[in-house]
């Protein structure tokens, strides 16, 4: 079975991120800010979702804090997750480097260039939203002519 993981680029709630899918059955929807960030600084621990105000009505996703570690190798990236508590803050052991006291974690494994490619994407579609939605908000609000479209054979 293969290790790696899928992504897609998608809007979740009015926000551009990667939704990643591995074979464990884990998924997550990491937002375009984070993966910037991450891809940035790699192999640094980062605050990808910090806790809940009431992490107890978390439905569809875990409401405590998260953690992620972007780490390459030549040919592949990979996402790993740390998963803390609902009722419990992250913590990192400073010795050795390391975040303590998760409960789960999830690892995404992706191609370099593939991951490369969602960057790029990604990064083309945040300089560009703001005029992306002035030309389609534009576009809706001009009424349809005939002259509008041409009739192809």
């Amino acid at each position: 079975m293969s290790t790696q993981s899928f992504a897609q680029i998608r809007w979740h709630q009015e926000r551009l991120g990667l939704m990643l899918v591995n074979h464990q059955r884990d998924k997550f929807f990491l937002h375009a800010d984070k993966l910037l960030e991450l891809h940035q600084r790699p192999d640094e621990y980062l605050t990808v979702k910090f806790r809940d105000r009431k992490p107890g009505r978390a439905i569809g996703y875990h409401g405590g804090e998260i953690w992620g570690n972007l780490s390459a190798d030549s040919d592949q990236f990979t996402l790993t997750l740390y998963l803390w508590p609902l009722s419990q803050n992250a913590g990192f052991d400073p010795v050795h480097g390391v975040p303590v006291g998760f409960i789960a974690t999830q690892k995404y494994t992706l191609p370099v260039d593939e991951l490369h490619t969602y960057i790029s994407a990604i990064t083309s579609m945040l300089a560009q939203k703001q005029g992306f939605e002035e030309l389609y908000r534009a576009a809706e609000a001009t009424p349809i002519s005939t002259n509008t479209f041409r009739r192809t054979l």
